[in-house]
């Protein structure tokens, strides 16, 4: 990956908190907790996977800067809303977890060293995984799941005529 383009996802990063803090208070009150379709989710469900997705990328990363090679682990992401009952949680304080983690993980990120981003871990899913694999996933994760947020409300609009 060209430095450029890092920077422009580590920015990406740096910003996601906010990004989805924005976001959340566009979304219409009525419209927090539609799902759109039985198996898909809510946007109260998507911000709250936010946050339990940087937890576990917080760990990832610094897995991949202070320990190469380890293994880092999957999850099930459906089981964690279906069994945390993310509707019974609230979405503020997970957009604060989120905005802590970015904000303690941006000063590293943005000052590794360049034998750093040849690190590489083994991620129980998808094998072996390096840092620009970690940014990519993890600078492009908000804007995926926002969306998705933005799906859902359109499909709240839709059912309410």
């Amino acid at each position: 990956m060209s430095r450029m383009n890092r920077a422009d996802r580590i920015e990406a990063f740096r910003t996601g908190a906010e990004t989805v803090r924005l976001a959340w208070e566009a979304v219409p009150e009525a419209a927090r907790r539609h799902r759109p379709a039985p198996h898909e989710w809510s946007p109260h469900e998507i911000v709250l996977h936010l946050a339990d997705a940087d937890v576990n990328g917080y760990l990832r990363f610094r897995k991949l800067v202070a320990e190469p090679g380890a293994l880092v682990a999957g999850y099930a992401q459906d089981d964690w809303v279906r069994e945390l009952d993310y509707h019974a949680q609230d979405p503020d304080l997970a957009i604060e977890l989120l905005r802590a983690i970015r904000a303690t993980t941006y000063p590293i990120l943005a000052d590794l060293p360049e034998n750093v981003w040849s690190h590489t871990v083994t991620h129980s899913e998808r094998g072996n995984w390096t840092m620009d694999d970690w940014l990519t996933t993890y600078s492009n994760h908000v804007r995926d799941h926002l969306a998705q947020l933005d799906e859902a409300v359109e499909a709240w609009r839709a059912s309410e005529g």
